[in-house]
Parts: C-alpha cells; sequence; structure tokens
C-alpha cells in the first residue's frame, strides 16, 4: 500500500502540538499507524521534509492565535482581580496561580517565537 505523504505529515505535526488520540481520531487512523509513520518519518526524506513544512506552519497559525488570546486572557484576570476580595485566600491563591500561568505562557511565547523566527544575530 502507497504511503500517503500528505496524511502521514499532517498527522505527524499535528501529533507534536496535540495527543495522540485526538490526532488520530480526527483523521481516522489507528494508534499504530501513528506508530508506523513515526517510524517511517526516521527513514524517508520525502516525508521529514514534508513534516517539517507542516510542523512550521501549524506553529505560526499556533502562534498567530496564541496572541490574541492571552490579551483577552489578561484583560479577564485584571477585571477578576479588580473585584477579588484581598482579605480572602482563595482570591489571593487565585491570582498567584493566574500569574504563575501568565509567566509560562510568556515564556512559551518567546521561545516560539525565537523558534519560528531562528536565533538572534550573533555580534562579532
Amino acid at each position: 500500500m502507497r504511503l500517503d505523504y500528505e496524511l502521514a505529515a499532517t498527522v505527524l505535526a499535528e501529533a507534536t502540538l496535540e495527543d495522540d488520540r485526538t490526532v488520530c481520531e480526527r483523521h481516522g487512523i489507528t494508534p499504530r499507524t501513528l506508530r508506523n509513520y513515526r517510524y517511517r518519518l526516521q527513514s524517508d526524506p520525502e516525508l521529514s521534509l514534508l513534516f517539517r513544512e507542516r510542523l512550521r506552519t501549524l506553529e505560526r497559525e499556533w502562534a498567530n492565535e496564541l496572541a490574541p488570546a492571552i490579551r483577552q486572557a489578561v484583560r479577564f484576570l485584571q477585571r477578576a482581580a479588580q473585584v477579588a476580595d484581598p482579605r480572602d485566600p482563595r482570591a489571593i491563591e487565585a491570582v498567584a496561580e493566574a500569574l504563575r500561568v501568565l509567566s509560562e505562557v510568556s515564556m512559551t511565547r518567546e521561545v516560539l517565537q525565537t523558534r519560528l523566527e531562528g536565533p538572534p544575530p550573533r555580534a562579532n
């Protein structure tokens, strides 16, 4: 049976950003088929090239969706922090957790941006 390179590359790229089960269900394949794609990826230059292209496209799309979602979440958290009772330990804990999550998202965004743009130029 001939490999559907388009499908295999798409599935492999999506599986780097989502869990295997979700990706397999979306594309109507079995987890074994995904394992076979991964095995083939190691030795098939055509599949490897197509996979890298698909992954770059997905990462760019994800990065484009991330900024507006972060802005919306920050605005929500600002409103929630303004109405929270500063004497309520649960409110303090919730705001602290939100701040931790925002920090992680910010770092993830920076890593993704660096990955998409490449490393900064070296100073001579």
